[in-house]
């Protein structure tokens, strides 16, 4: 009887919690705050091929055609895969770390020099280094040298140094030790907005710089932007070719964040500038370097994107990107707001028929700009794992990235997203190029949701035992000031 009795005892007080348990009001949500206005999807823009020149038109037609065009004659040379990497962005990091043994050369922004005094600053690199360090297959490094400083570049100061010859020797002291130290196989200067007499001095620089490198076989590399040829620019690239091992031709920025929109480097415009920037000059000396990144106007002004960073918003927009058929690249556009987003990439198919034209007249050297915000979708056509081009398909598939795409704000966080992969379908045209793509589903990133958040509001959290001493201590100041909290029990708790 007593048995009985403790057993129906027992069943109760287990109903009684279950009861209590199931009778906790549910709490309300907490308040939620956009962080930022909704993204409403809008037509995409478009680069109409009959807005263009007469003459642009019929090059456009012939260089497409099966001929390469004048000025450029097929050639054989060795193929390079080369990518620009930035210290400052860990995006740059993670694609170093996944493709570095995809890559012949690596160029990495270590170095600035700017101001009136010549000043030398060395960016750090742990990360990178480390991955360069560990490498099975090490790319030749030749860190990049700019005259600028926090995006702005200071020609005045580079020309400067540049016209002493005192100024020349010193800095060249520095460096050549430097390099040593780290291992580089050269350099890559990218000095830019020199007035003509200011490359002249320059070319004295890499005079003086490449005597020095040959005693340690090292590769001497400049950039030149592919729009300042001669007579644009004071850029006379034979001159250079006839000093350095390598001239860089930055094949992109046909429309620049402060100017219009439009696409960053149409297949056009790009075919057309390589074919006049290369005439008459060594096609062994000559490195294409290509873009793979975007660039979102709006309010007046553009900035630029990594390509995961434009998948995102055109997800939240709802906004599928479209392959524009007269550029062959890629866009969208979205409202947020009041504000109209307009935005173009240089996406993986772009690079496609890029390197499929460099391909074709000989040009074998190709560099990416950069690591980070490229598509990555550019490694199965890219690489030293692709010295043949694939067939389009090959891009049809976009890899999930790895950045973390954070919704909302707040303290409270929880996964509202696993990665997701991307599918498109590239349509190969009848030259053997990417003719259409139609994007079928964008690739996604972890999505984390971030809630909690309200302005002149906090939510206290206690990570409490509970404690019998500290406890009701506790309780008794938030009965006093009517403050509520949230208490969360450890599970070690007797």
């Amino acid at each position: 009887m007593a048995v009985a009795a403790f057993v129906l005892l027992m069943l109760l007080s287990i109903a009684a919690l279950g009861v209590s348990i199931g009778a906790v009001p549910a709490p309300p949500l907490l308040p939620v705050e956009a962080e930022h206005a909704a993204y409403t999807k809008l037509p995409p823009p478009h680069d109409p091929l009959l807005r263009r020149a007469r003459r642009q038109i019929v090059d456009y037609a012939r260089l497409m055609g099966a001929a390469p065009p004048r000025g450029v004659g097929a050639a054989v040379d060795q193929p390079l895969a080369i990518a620009f990497h930035v210290p400052w962005d860990e995006s740059s990091v993670a694609s170093l770390r996944r493709h570095i043994n995809e890559l012949d050369w690596l160029i990495p922004g270590w170095v600035s020099v700017t101001g009136a005094n010549h000043q030398i600053t060395v960016f750090r690199d742990t990360a990178g280094r480390e991955i360069l360090n560990r490498s099975t297959h090490r790319p030749l490094l030749l860190p990049m040298i700019q005259n600028a400083k926090n995006g702005d570049w200071d020609a005045r100061g580079m020309e400067a140094l540049l016209r002493a010859p005192a100024q020349r020797k010193a800095f060249l002291d520095r460096l050549e030790p430097w390099l040593v130290q780290n291992r580089a196989g050269g350099a890559f200067f990218d000095f830019e907005e020199l007035s003509p007499r200011g490359q002249a001095d320059f070319r004295t620089f890499l005079r003086e710089a490449k005597a020095r490198f040959n005693k340690h076989n090292w590769v001497i590399a400049i950039a030149v932007p592919i729009g300042a040829a001669e007579g644009e620019g004071g850029w006379n690239i034979a001159s250079y070719t006839a000093i350095v091992d390598r001239v860089f031709l930055m094949a992109y920025d046909e429309h620049e964040t402060g100017g219009a929109s439009g696409p960053i480097a149409s297949q056009g415009w790009f075919e057309q500038s390589v074919a006049r920037a290369v005439k008459g000059v060594p096609r062994s000396k000559i490195v294409v370097a290509i873009g793979s990144y975007g660039y979102d106007w709006h309010d007046g002004g553009g900035e630029p994107l990594s390509i995961d960073e434009a998948w995102q918003n055109a997800r939240e927009s709802s906004a599928m990107p479209v392959f524009d058929k007269a550029s062959g690249n890629t866009s969208f556009a979205y409202m947020e707001g009041k504000s109209r987003h307009v935005v173009w990439l240089l996406d993986a198919a772009s690079a496609y028929n890029e390197m499929r034209f460099l391909n074709r007249v000989g040009l074998n050297g190709v560099a990416v700009w950069r690591l980070g915000a490229e598509d990555p979708s550019l490694w199965s056509i890219f690489g030293r794992s692709h010295r043949t081009l694939p067939a389009p398909s090959a891009i049809n598939t976009i890899p999930a990235g790895t950045d973390v795409d954070i919704e909302g704000s707040g303290e409270i966080l929880k996964i509202a997203g696993v990665p997701v992969t991307g599918i498109r379908q590239a349509i190969a045209n009848a030259r053997g190029g990417i003719g259409d793509v139609h994007f079928v589903q964008l690739p996604s990133p972890y999505i984390v949701a971030r809630t909690g958040y309200r302005p002149g509001l906090i939510a206290l959290t206690f990570d409490d035992g509970p404690d019998p001493t500290w406890t009701p201590r506790v309780l008794d100041i938030l009965k006093e000031k009517h403050v509520p909290g949230t208490f969360f029990v450890i599970a070690r708790m007797r």
